[in-house]
């Protein structure tokens, strides 16, 4: 799924609804942290780049939404994100 896709399901139908899991592993939604562990300065000491390990970034996916004027609704008892077009736009 990319936010393409759901964009353009959004136009057609208005208003869905889609599981934070797939939400979550959009890679256009996450940003990448830096591991702390012996591991990851081995290889940073090493010339290696730092081991990052990718999380969910909601600040980049509400600001996609603000960019597209859509309006979100994060429902934790269904485990979904609601997202419809802003009629004020």
């Amino acid at each position: 799924m990319t936010p393409e896709y759901i964009l353009n399901e959004v136009k057609r139908e208005k208003r869905i609804g889609i599981s934070t899991a797939m939400v979550n592993n959009i890679p256009e939604f996450k940003t990448g942290q830096v591991v702390t562990s012996f591991e990851s300065l081995a290889l940073e000491l090493s010339g290696h780049q730092p081991i990052k390990e990718q999380r969910f970034d909601i600040n980049k996916f509400q600001s996609w939404c603000g960019e597209n004027s859509l309006r979100v609704y994060f429902d934790d008892r269904e485990r979904t994100v609601h997202l419809e077009l802003d009629s004020i736009s």
